[in-house]
């Protein structure tokens, strides 16, 4: 069991690690779910259908693309809207583009603002968007979800951190949770969500899901 601090951050601090990292549950195909296993050799047996594909993204991320092939100055805020998510969110899917070659990014200084730019690399058509993976590419990710058999996700005495976090509906990979466990010196694994009666530890519990990402004009 992982030492907590004495000191617990602001959960809206928490929540806020959190909308800047994960996928959107809607972009993936969940094959199976159980309880998450934190030990990496008890979760090999659950990874090993897993194998690699050809570098791919999300119809999000396709969605963002296109958005900023049609204006090089839309914002995150804007593109957040048309998409019905965060800017947060938006912010951290534009630098994984820019940082797979598939956007470009410069500033210009107009007075005291800064105008920020982006562009495709290459026209929208030849981008990996539109093009069929050769192979499926299967990954482990993370849920926040309620223990089986005691109702509802949400009830009325639910903690608003617990609230916050289900109501993004990401999945999150091992690594993001543990490099927020990191930030924060405390396992999120463990603490989750708080006490909850004698336990020390909320209603929620984190899921590991078998995952296909669904891919746009393919069947995954």
């Amino acid at each position: 069991m992982h030492k907590f601090n004495e000191e617990v951050p602001d959960e809206d601090k928490v929540i806020q690690m959190f909308n800047s990292c994960g996928d959107l549950r809607e972009d993936f195909h969940i094959i199976k779910t159980k309880p998450a296993l934190f030990a990496a050799a008890e979760e090999a047996d659950f990874y090993r259908l897993a194998f690699k594909a050809p570098s791919a993204i999300t119809i999000t991320e396709a969605n963002i693309l296109d958005l900023i092939a049609k204006d090089k100055r839309i914002t995150p805020e804007v593109i957040a809207k048309a998409l019905g998510t965060t800017p947060e969110y938006v912010t951290a899917k534009i630098a994984r583009l820019v940082d797979k070659g598939w956007l470009k990014s410069t500033e210009e200084k107009i007075g005291d603002d800064t105008q920020i730019e982006r562009t495709l690399t290459k026209p929208i058509i030849d981008l990996p968007p539109t093009a069929e993976p050769e192979t499926t590419e299967i990954l482990i990710k993370y849920s926040y979800e309620v223990k089986p058999g005691v109702g509802p996700a949400i009830i009325a005495t639910s903690r608003p951190f617990c609230i916050k976090l289900i109501g993004l509906n990401r999945l999150y990979s091992r690594k993001e949770i543990e490099d927020i466990s990191q930030r924060l010196g405390y396992s999120v694994w463990d603490r989750r969500g708080g006490w909850w009666g004698e336990s020390p530890t909320c209603r929620h519990i984190w899921k590991s899901n078998v995952v296909v990402r669904k891919t746009k004009g393919g069947e995954n």
